[in-house]
């Protein structure tokens, strides 16, 4: 049971921790092939779980503001604007990373418990609530990568490219330097920020899911546990009071 619960804690720790460290939170590995095994070592209570939870909290915050910042933006504050639109940016390969660490879950959601695949919360299969936030994850990158064409004529693989040669910076000091660009720029980030928001929300709310279902786990063997001791401790008591018995001569 007590593995269970480290599973528990760490199945939050890398959803919370990995790919996230633009916002100021640690990330648990750099191979995240290992991240699992380095959060069941680093995870020590619960606590930590909690923790977590309250900084995905604040992420989606900080988020949120962003948005409103970027909007009330005037258009001759180039470098804030910058600061914005390179946050946007950065939420596409931040939504993918989501969808990443969304199917590892799963997979070691299922594994650990797949009799909860058939629970229900709020009268939604589990297996269809993960099924469900896995396709709106693939629905919202199709959405992000149309903002990305209608408003700066490429993909989100384009724009991929663009980082990783760095290249984007140029392109994006060009793009702001008319102010067609630059309320292009202030309405892919507007967007691209909206949809990331909105799939934070739901993927916090399918973690709370998680936690619901494994909390239901945990307490249905807790209980059967006392159950069986209290069954043991009964029959120990029973013997105990036999063995007490005189036994008259006949």
């Amino acid at each position: 049971m007590k593995n269970r619960i480290q599973t528990t804690i760490a199945l939050l720790s890398v959803i919370a921790f990995v790919n996230v460290s633009m916002a100021g939170i640690p990330v648990t590995c750099v191979n995240c092939s290992t991240s699992f095994t380095q959060a069941l070592e680093y995870v020590k209570d619960i606590e930590q779980m909690l923790e977590s939870i309250k900084r995905y909290t604040e992420l989606v915050k900080q988020t949120e503001n962003a948005i409103t910042n970027t909007i009330n933006l005037p258009n001759d504050l180039l470098s804030n604007l910058q600061s914005q639109i390179r946050v946007a940016v950065a939420n596409v390969s931040r939504l993918n990373s989501y969808k990443a660490d969304m199917g590892a879950l799963l997979t070691i959601f299922t594994e650990t418990w797949p009799e909860l695949q058939d629970l229900k919360i709020d009268d939604i299969l589990m297996q269809d609530r993960i099924q469900m936030q896995l396709d709106q994850f693939s629905k919202a990158s199709e959405k992000i990568d149309n903002v990305l064409q209608s408003n700066f004529q490429f993909t989100g693989q384009q724009l991929q490219d663009l980082q990783d040669s760095g290249e984007f910076d140029s392109y994006l000091d060009d793009l702001l330097s008319t102010k067609e660009g630059r309320q292009q720029a202030i309405e892919a980030g507007n967007q691209i920020n909206a949809l990331t928001v909105h799939e934070m929300r739901q993927t916090r709310a399918l973690l709370a899911n998680y936690v619901q279902a494994q909390t239901a786990a945990l307490a249905q063997e807790h209980n059967a546990a006392k159950l069986e001791d209290a069954d043991l401790q009964q029959e120990m008591e029973i013997g105990v009071e036999r063995g007490n018995v005189l036994q008259l001569p006949n």
